[in-house]
């Protein structure tokens, strides 16, 4: 099936979807169980990705990538050497996370799940010895994973945030029924409440990136770190 979904010129793009959600399935549950469909597998996903024309599909295809990465950090990273487009592929994946729209969110990757993949890739790759992961490249998927952390956890409270005002907003609707007692049908009081703008406002959380830095080099950080991301 993910033959079919990754080789047919013809299927849609929301059709790479099932792909990605059926090679996440298998590499984030078989650890060490299917080491001989690394290198296939992301040879069709690199194949398709490099003919693929809209955002959407690029960021399936490179969270194809990610979960493989998480799978197995040093077998991934040496057929994506091996195919000789390993610079591509991340050249592409870092320029796809610097993105942003107008109001300043990230244009690509936009789901919790998205966020998390990417993260869990990357992540893996700082478990690499220097050989493998050179510091330049080290300090690149540092401060992608920071960025992707800072805008994973400013999704999640906007979202909290969001769903406290809607039960706020709800709880004001119910009172003002109960203060209405003409049984009319008129407004319920929905002038008095404001629109809000939370789809388009981040939180500010601080940050130092020097701390952040220098906690992803422990062993015991990443293992939590990945916890917390677990799909």
């Amino acid at each position: 099936m993910f033959l079919q979904l990754m080789t047919d010129r013809n299927i849609e793009d929301s059709d790479i979807e099932s792909a990605r959600k059926l090679i996440e399935v298998v590499f984030q549950n078989c650890k060490g169980q299917v080491d001989q469909w690394v290198e296939p597998y992301l040879r069709l996903t690199i194949d398709r990705l490099q003919r693929a024309e809209t955002s959407y599909v690029k960021s399936l295809l490179i969270q194809v990538v990610a979960n493989m990465l998480y799978y197995n950090p040093g077998l991934t990273l040496g057929v994506l050497h091996n195919t000789g487009l390993a610079s591509t592929v991340f050249d592409l994946w870092f320029q796809m996370l610097q993105q942003k729209r107008k109001n300043g969110l990230p244009a690509n990757f936009k789901r919790e799940h998205g966020k998390k993949v990417c993260c869990l890739g990357l992540t893996s790759l700082l478990a690499l010895p220097a050989g493998q992961c050179p510091e330049e490249e080290r300090q690149l998927v540092f401060r992608a994973t920071l960025d992707l952390l800072v805008a994973y956890k400013n999704q999640i409270a906007a979202a909290k945030e969001t769903e406290v005002d809607y039960e706020n907003e709800w709880n004001g609707l119910e009172s003002n029924e109960d203060d209405d007692d003409d049984g009319s049908d008129g407004e319920m009081g929905m002038d008095d409440i404001e629109d809000g703008d939370e789809d388009d406002d981040e939180v500010n959380i601080s940050r130092s990136p020097s701390r952040a830095l220098s906690a992803l080099f422990s062993d015991s950080v990443r293992v939590c770190l990945i916890g917390v991301l677990r799909i």
